[in-house]
């Protein structure tokens, strides 16, 4: 029944947020619960139990058919992603299970690179076997993140009927293209960001101006048109959104929040598809006692940190920097080096002196004048001087 799927549905999703507080709530932890954490063979069933008891479905090959349950409400791709992410986690479940000698499910530091070298993960010209299988973990722990974004809402709209359009959708939303559907926002059509890739950052920026949240179906349409954003790349429009996402204040409290922007950039692909160098960071190893994160996971935490200096939220700890962020030269200079401080990580060589090269020509594509992108190189190149002294 109409009301059984909706109460099935919402029961496994109060399930997996219980569970991903639990064990993480980041796919991109250095030591990764492969079962239970976000991305994990357990979102991958989550989702199979879910089409299940929609549509009665044993494969997901089966909803990628116009003609079958839900009208084909994921693609070749996406299916063919989805089965591989499946091959490649029970492989590594099976490996871990075998090397431990007991049901264990965590990937920790000492099982990384015995599990890696058993799966056929050799050195490849700069990056070792162990970097180059934990990449392959984190981009599979990504895949299947976008997977639920994309597939779910699609099974709870087949199943449920299309959300609502809510009354509260104004004037100035229609005419830009985007409507409220149970009180979150979304496009009136997800074609159009396909036509105008531009109009994903719009979105952004108004659900950031109004304090709105995300409608799920927003999310699919975002993910599914990554690729057009590459269009994107030295637009001027485009640049000078981003940068407003990444530096500005909500419109509610006057405050930074860009980390929360560049989690959805980053879980939507848009970021890697606007910023080139990005792309090769995502899910990018550290073996070091200090980096808990990836290296794209690490930098957003970090504008994190600065939000909440800008807050006043870090005084106790860090005082003479909060005492000093009201006082900035310039905010989107120290926010684009933070965003670059660790853009060259994993390319051999000195990554600050690599990075301060790259700082240079991502400076300018995103609307930065010479003198910020200078101050951004120079931040870039000399960033570990802080922690050495330390």
């Amino acid at each position: 029944t109409e009301a059984g799927a909706a109460g099935y549905f919402a029961a496994k999703q109060a399930e997996r947020d219980t569970r991903h507080r639990r064990y993480g709530e980041s796919p991109f932890v250095v030591e990764p619960n492969i079962k239970e954490g976000r991305g994990g063979l357990r979102d991958l069933q989550t989702l199979y139990w879910m089409a299940r008891y929609a549509f009665g479905t044993s494969t997901i090959e089966e909803l990628t058919d116009p003609a079958g349950p839900g009208g084909g409400i994921i693609n070749e791709t996406e299916a063919r992603l989805a089965l591989r992410a499946w091959d490649f986690l029970w492989a590594l479940r099976f490996h871990l299970h075998y090397v431990a000698g007991r049901a264990e499910e965590r990937l920790t530091f000492d099982l990384q690179p015995v599990i890696g070298a058993r799966m056929g993960y050799t050195r490849h010209g700069r990056q070792e076997g162990v970097e180059r299988f934990m990449r392959h973990y984190f981009l599979t722990a990504r895949e299947v993140t976008r997977l639920t974004q994309v597939l779910e809402p699609a099974l709870v709209r087949a199943a449920l009927g299309p959300p609502a359009t809510a009354p509260e959708t104004d004037a100035a939303l229609a005419r830009a293209g985007f409507e409220l559907a149970d009180g979150k926002l979304m496009p009136a059509s997800a074609q159009q960001f396909h036509d105008e890739p531009v109009r994903m950052l719009r979105l952004l920026r108004v659900a950031r101006d109004r304090n709105l949240k995300l409608h799920p179906l927003a999310m699919r349409a975002m993910i599914r048109n990554e690729r057009r954003a590459v269009l994107l790349r030295n637009d001027p429009e485009a640049a000078a959104l981003f940068l407003d996402l990444l530096c500005g204040r909500d419109a509610v409290h006057n405050q930074a929040d860009g980390a929360r922007w560049l989690t959805v950039l980053n879980e939507t692909g848009l970021i890697g598809r606007l910023i080139p160098d990005w792309a090769r960071i995502v899910g990018q190893m550290q073996f070091d006692t200090y980096h808990v994160f990836t290296v794209d996971e690490h930098t957003i935490e970090a504008i994190r940190v600065l939000n909440d200096i800008e807050r006043g939220e870090l005084q106790e700890i860090a005082p003479v920097a909060t005492g000093l962020v009201d006082h900035l030269q310039s905010r989107r200079a120290l926010y684009v080096a933070m965003l670059l401080h660790d853009i060259a990580k994993g390319r051999g060589g000195d990554h600050s002196e690599i990075g301060a090269e790259l700082a240079l020509e991502v400076g300018p594509a995103l609307g930065l004048s010479a003198e910020e992108t200078e101050m951004v190189s120079w931040l870039v190149l000399h960033h570990l001087l802080l922690s050495q002294t330390a």
